[in-house]
């Protein structure tokens, strides 16, 4: 079962700036040590101005109490740099013991990447997409031809279409047509236009 120590402290005004800086550097043998009797990691938490506790985890509480001699050599190094606590505590109010719970929160899952949305969020109006506009003129050509044919013929009588073409056979408008030769003129009746 893994074990915490745990050392609470407050450091004097006047090594406020240093204090982080000595409790980190730690010779690299006795470092070794520690690693070989279980600690896992050390790490120190900002409480306070100039409060800090300084956490230790460890493989087991056996690891802990064969280091307990190196731990308080390294608290040593820093004590003239630390307040009394006042109430008979000294300079560090030192706890240890077994872990008893470890409540491990999973980190969440990766957010996937949201479908585009196809209409506007509430309160934003919907921007149109941009698309190539052709120009003005080409545009309504197209549109006038085919809205003139469907309207002029609709008006015709069924009998009166056929009677035109046949008259228009006979006057000689077809023969001018697939000439080329025939003129329009302004005269037109309902919508037709006669040909000669």
């Amino acid at each position: 079962m893994p074990a915490f120590n745990v050392v609470r402290m407050r450091v004097k005004p006047e090594h406020a700036d240093t204090f982080l800086g000595h409790t980190g550097n730690i010779a690299p043998e006795k470092l070794d040590r520690l690693r070989q009797n279980g600690l896992l990691r050390l790490i120190t938490v900002k409480t306070g101005d100039r409060s800090y506790c300084l956490l230790g985890e460890w493989a087991s509480f056996d690891a802990l109490v064969q280091s307990r001699a190196d731990l308080i050599s390294e608290l040593d190094r820093t004590r003239e740099m630390l307040e009394d606590l006042g109430g008979d505590i000294g300079v560090t109010d030192p706890v240890s013991g077994d872990v008893v719970m470890d409540l491990r929160v999973a980190a969440p899952a990766p957010r996937r990447r949201a479908a585009r949305r196809t209409s506007a969020p509430k309160g934003r109006a919907a921007k149109p997409r941009a698309t190539a506009k052709k120009p003005a003129s080409r545009a309504k050509k197209p549109a006038a031809r085919t809205a003139k044919r469907p309207a002029a013929t609709a008006r015709k009588p069924a009998a009166g279409r056929a009677a035109g073409k046949r008259a228009g056979v006979a006057k000689g408008a077809g023969t001018a047509k697939r000439t080329g030769t025939a003129k329009r003129t302004g005269t037109a009746k309902r919508g037709k236009t006669t040909r000669r």
